[in-house]
């Protein structure tokens, strides 16, 4: 990437190298994909013995060789404590520095960017990230070459890991699809639980009464309890709808696929999962998965009344009577709240409040608090910059 501009001369010189019509031209650039290989959902890492995780990744050649001259892209990579409800724009302050010089006078003038649209300086994600070794240069070695996620200075607990495109002026956020779970000793149990809750995938439809499974995936000791729910995205100001999955579900494989429909009154509104796993010392672990957009409604489809059906109820199978009951096992009276199973409710602060089943420490609630919108992958940011070089891995 280019050199952070230090004086107004260099600034200057920049911007004669850099023309008006090229600088334009460049906010259409297009951050190159990072494609991680699989791997396990919850990979446990005993930082005292094997600290270092090797991350295979790659860049699909097509993009690489988009890429123009003098505009190469860098790719940062972060492990947070904590899933990001929304990630920000921008790394640092540096970088909004940078990209307002750079692109002072063109289309993608940076204007005003608020401390909550970067890294560095955003409240709400304090303390639950951290900067993990140098930039890497987008290149297909530097790919081959993978890239060595050292845990040894982070504290125990559950990680999400996540590579960000520098590309110019847009960027992008690519997660790892799994968790990792960083301990200081040989057994795992000695810590606490870890729950990961695999995003519905893009490419299915998701229709109303229509019966399919969530992937959850835990590493928990024997006799752990795990408590899924959904909500609907809103805008500020409005209440979310959500509703209950599962309640007390025993948390006893390394991951469960867990039946769930989506009633029709989510028809066509962004909704996300939420859970929460208990192990009986009562330490927990709470997280949540990716919004994803629920297909039309099906309620023409299951009226027979209705003459003319449309066209999507031939890929549309009704799930059986029975299936829309949330999996309740916490017992008569044990769910607290509000949530609801089948047609949901309105979420109101009791659905935050644990239940009252012995031993069970079930929790119906909507977990951590919810963002106002989706989570956005691809984002509109500036030129990442660093003033020094980050330890291998440091917090603000």
């Amino acid at each position: 990437m280019l050199a952070r501009i230090a004086s107004p001369i260099a600034a200057a010189t920049t911007l004669v190298a850099a023309p008006l019509a090229a600088r334009a031209s460049n906010c259409a650039a297009t951050p190159v994909g990072v494609d991680f290989e699989s791997a396990d959902c919850i990979t446990v890492v005993d930082k005292t013995a094997a600290p270092t995780v090797h991350i295979a990744y790659s860049h699909p050649p097509e993009q690489l060789a988009m890429i123009q001259p003098g505009w190469e892209q860098s790719l940062h990579f972060y492990a947070f404590s904590a899933r990001p409800s929304v990630l920000p724009l921008w790394l640092s302050q540096a970088q909004v520095d940078d990209a307002t010089t750079l692109f002072m006078g063109s289309d993608c003038e940076v204007g005003v960017v608020p401390d909550e649209q970067i890294l560095e300086k955003n409240q709400d994600l304090a303390g639950t990230w951290y900067a993990l070794g140098d930039p890497l240069p987008v290149t297909a070695d530097q790919a081959t070459a993978g890239f060595d996620f050292d845990t040894s200075q982070l504290p125990d607990g559950t990680y999400l890991l996540y590579a960000y495109v520098d590309a110019g002026r847009f960027n992008a956020w690519f997660p790892f699809p799994g968790a990792f779970k960083i301990v200081s000793g040989p057994d795992p149990d000695a810590a606490p639980p870890s729950l990961y809750i695999v995003d519905l995938g893009f490419g299915t439809t998701y229709y109303p009464s229509q019966r399919y499974q969530v992937k959850v995936c835990t590493n928990a000791p024997a006799g752990s309890t795990l408590d899924l729910s959904w909500q609907t995205s809103v805008l500020p100001g409005e209440e979310p709808m959500e509703g209950l999955v599962a309640a007390c579900y025993p948390a006893s494989e390394p991951v469960i696929n867990i039946p769930f429909v989506w009633p029709q009154s989510v028809a066509e509104a962004q909704v996300r999962f939420f859970g929460r796993i208990e192990d009986p010392m009562g330490r927990s672990h709470e997280t949540f998965s990716a919004y994803r957009l629920v297909g039309p409604s099906t309620a023409d489809c299951l009226d027979p009344n209705v003459p003319f059906k449309p066209t999507f109820c031939d890929m549309f199978t009704p799930a059986a009577p029975g299936d829309e009951a949330p999996d309740d096992r916490c017992g008569s009276g044990s769910t607290g709240g509000d949530t609801a199973g089948t047609g949901g409710t309105t979420a109101s602060s009791a659905g935050n409040e644990d239940g009252g089943a012995a031993g069970c420490g079930c929790r119906t609630g909507r977990g951590p608090a919810a963002p106002a919108r989706l989570l956005t992958i691809l984002v509109l940011g500036g030129l990442v910059r660093r003033r020094t070089n980050r330890p291998a891995a440091t917090r603000p």
